[in-house]
């Protein structure tokens, strides 16, 4: 699994990158063929909230055809936007592996005749 950080308009620290790592490797438990994991920090400033963090994740799987899981979460401190951005694929994750398993449920019923 190639996990990879991007910061914009603010700093990225070591320990800031250990933490959504550690963080990010929570999601291996749910799914194995994990190709690529892009998280972004984004920050910004609103004009009613004040400085607010964005953190976008996009998981790739290997296998071919499948869909890239995309999750993004606003919050104003950065380690509550990547806790919720990680709970969140979580959800999406469970989403996508329902919908896989129906349609193979779907297609022995057809195979099946039933």
């Amino acid at each position: 699994m190639n996990i990879s950080i991007r910061a914009m308009h603010m700093d990225r620290t070591p320990q800031l990158d250990t933490y959504i790592e550690k963080k990010v490797q929570i999601l291996e438990k749910y799914v194995k063929d994990v190709k690529q994991i892009t998280v972004e920090l984004i920050g910004d400033v609103h004009h009613k909230k004040g400085d607010v963090i964005q953190v976008e994740m996009t998981l790739r799987l290997l296998e071919v055809g499948s869909p890239l899981l995309r999750a993004e979460e606003t919050a104003s401190d950065i380690h509550e936007a990547i806790d919720t951005v990680v709970a969140t694929m979580k959800k999406n994750i469970a989403t996508y592996k329902g919908k896989k398993s129906t349609v193979k449920k779907d297609l022995v019923r057809t195979v099946r005749g039933k």
